[in-house]
């Protein structure tokens, strides 16, 4: 059996584009380039109240060193 109890939790973070649906999805797609995120990630486009507006959610498990939690 593993003993996984020394292991640090990853922590929750969460990433909001919200925008037209060009600007939108041209984030994800630049944060893709950079090596962040893979655009399948990435929630669908949601629409939100305003017209012609969308957001994405990423959402990402990070596991943080003790010196960054700091």
């Amino acid at each position: 059996m593993i003993d996984l109890s020394d292991r640090p939790s990853p922590d929750i973070l969460r990433l909001l584009a919200i925008g037209s649906p060009p600007v939108v999805n041209g984030c994800v797609i630049t944060l893709y380039r950079l090596g962040y995120a893979r655009p399948e990630e990435w929630s669908r486009p949601l629409p939100t109240v305003n017209p012609n507006e969308v957001m994405r959610i990423l959402t990402k498990r990070m596991a943080l060193s003790e010196h960054e939690r700091e």
